[in-house]
């Protein structure tokens, strides 16, 4: 629902996510998540296109860049998502994607990625504004910590690994 509703996302967006969310999710055919040649097909639209897809998600937080996966010849074969029913805090985007803000502020060009020009403006100022209100990047708990922090009597979390401990 909130997906559906974000102001901010046009429906090849919202396309894009829900076809993600389709391979990840159906009990007939579990898979991983569909590469950019599957979403092309599905999608039946450019590689600039779905990669302005992906990186707008990005950008607004509902899917997060966890990883790259690159061949013995060092070339990028492909990446690893997290993708979210909300868009996931600042904190908690940090910890899985360190290269969050860098994203934002690196540099596109081309009328593809017009749109996601505004965006990341768009969200970096938001951040900025947060930041001079007093929020703090890497001491505010996000979800995850609030998580392992309620489980704190059973588990641990361990921020270099992101995960859970019992």
């Amino acid at each position: 629902r909130d997906l559906v509703m974000d102001t901010f996302l046009e429906s090849g967006e919202i396309h894009t996510w829900m076809l993600m969310k389709i391979h990840i999710s159906s009990p007939h055919l579990p898979s991983p998540m569909p590469s950019q040649n599957n979403l092309i097909d599905l999608l039946k639209v450019s590689r600039p296109v779905v990669s302005r897809h992906l990186q707008v998600l990005r950008a607004m937080r509902w899917i997060t860049l966890c990883d790259e996966i690159r061949g013995t010849d060092g070339r990028i074969r492909g990446h690893v998502y997290a993708q979210h029913d909300t868009p996931l805090p600042l904190q908690d985007t940090l910890e899985l994607d360190p290269d969050y803000l860098a994203f934002l502020e690196r540099p596109c060009n081309g009328d593809v990625l017009k749109r996601l020009r505004i965006i990341k403006a768009a969200v970096l100022k938001q951040i900025h504004n947060d930041i001079g209100n007093g929020m703090e990047l890497h001491q505010s708990p996000g979800r995850l910590h609030q998580i392992a922090e309620s489980l704190g009597h059973i588990s641990e979390y361990d921020s270099n690994s992101h995960h859970v401990k019992n």
